[in-house]
């Protein structure tokens, strides 16, 4: 079965017992091996904010057309907010002082 990105992010990820945990809004992928390492994950509940986990590739149990199932006793490891830019102070030079008055 082949699959976009795009149908991806659509399914729901459930666990084997049932219990639906979200939908996949983003990859790690290894570039050299051109796998994927892990889904992150985002609870319905959560949506809007920087709440999600992530699953690892291996904690998989099937891709079907419908969902995603993983299994039970799936490890949430909290996924790292993206770092925000930092604001970086231009000191006032002479032009910019001339040009203020």
């Amino acid at each position: 079965m082949r699959i976009n990105f795009q149908k991806l992010k659509s399914l729901p990820v459930e666990t084997k017992s049932g219990n639906l945990l979200g939908h996949i809004v983003d990859l790690e992928i290894n570039l050299e091996a051109f796998t994927i390492n892990k889904f992150e994950i985002q609870d319905k509940k959560w949506i809007g904010t920087d709440q999600s986990y992530l699953i690892g590739s291996e904690q998989i149990v099937k891709i079907l057309a419908d969902k995603i199932i993983v299994q039970d006793n799936i490890k949430k490891i909290e996924a790292e907010a993206p770092a925000k830019p930092a604001v970086v102070a231009t000191p006032a030079t002479t032009l910019n002082s001339e040009m203020e008055r």
